[in-house]
């Protein structure tokens, strides 16, 4: 047992005798003096950070194997000219960043934001969204938006209220048929048909036609337009429209005379 134990401990110091725990900063310097070379730290970068490298690593290894270890630890190493400095990933560091909104509004949004933890806020003005994140995250929150802020679904539909007095156009039918054709308005019987009886056949004509019977009616007094809206309706957005006019109506006194006498 004896022996079992001394061969394990002897095999573990041989293994870790191939290695050195240095603190990354010490690193650092003894590159520096390596290669001669100047190295301007990140007073963010901790003095506590240490490595375990193979004291018999090779000298073209040597930044390589600091660029890792600042990686781990949220920095890099960028070149500048004859030095070299070392400073916190962009990509790690909140900054303020700006996304143009066109068709969303912040409410849309709001709950996507915080779900990434972002500080963020709205110019009005602008319609500009401001936050305050990392570069990483802003990226995939700009992309989340450019996919969502497109021009919203919507639909728009031309209404005409009429007041129509169907009595005349059922009796006069022939003669207003007569005077569609003259002004050569295509499709008059179907749309005629329509007027008169709206529930009983379907309103595939175009817009033009009813435009132009609609105005030939109004002139020649067979109706009046009472309202001719145009709405725009969009996805998951209430549309409404109101109409304010006094509507006719007949008043008169009715008088029941009874010349029955009951006699007991």
């Amino acid at each position: 047992m004896k022996k079992i134990i001394l061969i394990i401990s002897l095999i573990q110091s041989l293994a870790y005798s191939d290695f050195k725990n240095v603190n990354l900063k010490d690193y650092i310097t003894f590159i520096s003096k390596e290669f001669k070379q100047t190295f301007l730290i990140d007073t963010d970068l901790s003095k506590d950070i240490t490595i375990l490298v193979d004291k018999d690593i090779k000298k073209h290894t040597y930044k390589q194997i600091l660029k890792t270890a600042l990686n781990n630890q949220g920095f890099e190493l960028i070149k500048n000219n004859n030095f070299y400095f070392i400073q916190e990933k962009n990509s790690y560091k909140d900054n303020i960043y700006y996304i143009k909104l066109n068709y969303l509004n912040l409410a849309d949004i709001k709950e996507y934001l915080s779900f990434m933890n972002t500080t963020h806020g709205i110019i009005k003005k602008t319609n500009t969204l401001y936050l305050k994140t990392h570069l990483d995250n802003y990226k995939k929150i700009k992309t989340h938006i450019k996919n969502l802020d497109t021009p919203p679904l919507q639909k728009k539909i031309k209404i005409n209220i009429l007041e129509i007095d169907t009595s005349r156009i059922i009796n006069k039918q022939l003669d207003l048929i007569t005077g569609l054709k003259k002004a050569s308005i295509l499709g008059i019987d179907f749309i005629l048909e329509f007027l008169s009886n709206p529930f009983s056949t379907s309103s595939n004509f175009s817009s033009n036609q009813v435009n132009a019977v609609f105005t030939y009616l109004n002139e020649k007094g067979y109706t009046k337009i009472i309202s001719s809206p145009t709405l725009t309706i969009r996805h998951n957005e209430p549309t409404s429209f109101n109409i304010i006019n006094n509507v006719p109506y007949l008043t008169g006194d009715t008088t029941d005379t009874d010349t029955n006498t009951i006699q007991n």
